[in-house]
């Protein structure tokens, strides 16, 4: 069953454009209405360590923080929020293993981004002069803000979206309008405390991540998380102390798997357009990189590149050699 958030009056049409391309979750909000104690909480994180090297998040605040102003689509009035599963991996070659989830087969932002772009057709099919912009993880947009004020969950302590009766295994997409006739978005107080949905006792993400990268209040630490760490574009090595908790060479479900409210059986996801890329792990470390790329077109991967990803899964050689010799992941000798 959809999870449906917060939805204007007259405006239950949506629900179905959005089950049409597979959504588990819409709502909408004003896109005025991020509380100061959100831009607060973001502006004390993105300034400190903790953000790592997630630079472009510094850049455009103004605009991440007021989609209202020119950059996201000015004077925007609403902004739809779809979350979409992706809990059930799909059938690919092992190599595929060494990749998070939500990242195997084809790009996924392709694919959401040609989901919205119909329901988005959908709705000014109903309010003719409509403007709207699409997002999927991309540009100054705060996702996960705007899915919860659109009431399609809360925050948990891995920092994801849990959507009630789906859990984190969710991707997010957004639908900045304007034109339309909203005599009013309606919002409900967001409350401070955003682990509502999570057991007070649950440290179950916590305990899953090797690194310590998460922290009591849904914040995580960038530089010690092993997903921003691989899937983002490096100018520096993965301290050792890190890279020995790698299980993959891109990204990590670790804190995601772990999560008691995942229900999601089905996904959105599509097969890549090649879908072997090696037919082992050494043989995807010694490829040509340049043969590699172009084996990665189309996919989440070749953002990354191929490079970068076959140093990441050097990594993972050289840990399993260093295992095998008798040490664990912490780098002690096993007794």
């Amino acid at each position: 069953m959809m999870h449906i958030g917060n939805l204007p009056p007259n405006w239950h049409f949506l629900s179905k454009a959005v089950q049409k391309e597979g959504a588990i979750a819409v709502g909408v909000s004003a896109s005025n209405l991020i509380p100061d104690w959100i831009k607060e909480r973001f502006m004390s994180w993105v300034s400190s360590p903790h953000s790592g090297n997630l630079h472009y998040l510094k850049k455009n605040i103004d605009v991440r923080l007021n989609p209202r102003l020119e950059g996201i689509l000015k004077d925007s009035q609403a902004v739809v929020s779809i979350a979409f599963p992706y809990g059930k991996p799909m059938a690919l070659p092992p190599i595929w293993n060494y990749v998070a989830t939500h990242a195997r087969g084809r790009d996924y932002h392709n694919t959401l981004r040609n989901k919205l772009t119909r329901i988005a057709t959908q709705i000014a099919s109903v309010y003719p002069g409509l403007k709207w912009r699409v997002f999927v993880d991309s540009g100054p947009v705060m996702e996960r803000t705007w899915a919860v004020l659109s009431e399609l969950g809360v925050i948990g302590r891995n920092g994801m979206i849990i959507v009630p009766g789906y859990g984190v295994k969710v991707l997010l997409g957004e639908i900045f309008i304007s034109n339309a006739p909203l005599d009013r978005v309606a919002f409900s107080t967001i409350p401070r405390e955003p682990f509502s949905l999570c057991d007070a006792s649950c440290r179950r993400c916590q305990r899953a991540c090797p690194t310590g990268a998460l922290s009591e209040d849904g914040l995580v630490d960038a530089g010690k998380c092993l997903s921003c760490l691989t899937v983002e574009r490096r100018t520096y090595t993965i301290p050792e102390n890190i890279r020995l908790h790698l299980d993959k060479f891109f990204g990590c479900d670790r804190c995601i798997d772990a999560c008691p409210h995942n229900r999601a059986q089905f996904s959105i996801l599509e097969p890549p357009a090649i879908a072997n890329i090696a037919n082992s792990l050494e043989e995807f470390v010694y490829a040509p990189a340049e043969s590699l790329q172009q084996l990665l077109a189309g996919t989440c991967l070749y953002r990354t590149g191929a490079v970068q990803l076959q140093q990441q899964a050097q990594f993972l050689l050289d840990n399993s050699s260093y295992r095998c010799l008798g040490y664990n992941s912490d780098g002690k000798e096993v007794k």
